[in-house]
């Protein structure tokens, strides 16, 4: 494997990632008219108008700097801030709306929760990538909150 084929690797993921999260967005309008919900009705979920720009960033930074995990817990989040909102307005159509009479209900359901891994990385913001080491040791060294 040469040195361009790994360097296109992450870019590869990356655009993948970007892409089936923007189908997921453009899937929420369709899924919240069959719910009959408002695309601002966070159903125990981040709205899309959340998840879009904390994807277009971490796209940006995924992109500009693949080295830097930021970018990729960012979009990684945003994901799953999208599977997890499409999968709730689905679950209402399904089982609230049609009781049980769309297919892979039981998928939605499983999803829904998708958001729980999508939030986890983001509590070691402050302490993993080096580049916040330097911005962030004030805020340890204040110590300003109890914990």
């Amino acid at each position: 494997m040469g040195r361009e084929s790994r360097a296109l690797a992450p870019q590869a993921a990356m655009l993948a990632c970007g892409a089936a999260m923007l189908a997921l967005v453009v899937a929420a309008v369709p899924l919240s008219r069959l719910a009959h919900q408002s695309l601002n009705a966070s159903g125990g979920s981040v709205p899309v108008w959340v998840v879009v720009p904390f994807g277009v960033v971490g796209l940006v930074v995924a992109w500009r700097r693949p080295g830097n995990p930021l970018g990729w817990i960012m979009l990684g989040g945003a994901f799953c801030g999208a599977l997890s909102e499409d999968a709730s307005f689905y679950t209402v159509a399904d089982y609230r709306l049609r009781h049980g009479g769309l297919p892979l209900g039981w998928l939605a359901l499983l999803a829904q929760p998708g958001w729980a891994p999508g939030t986890t990385p983001m509590r070691r913001w402050p302490r993993s990538p080096p580049v916040c080491r330097t911005r962030w040791t004030w805020m340890r060294s204040a110590r300003t909150w109890p914990g």
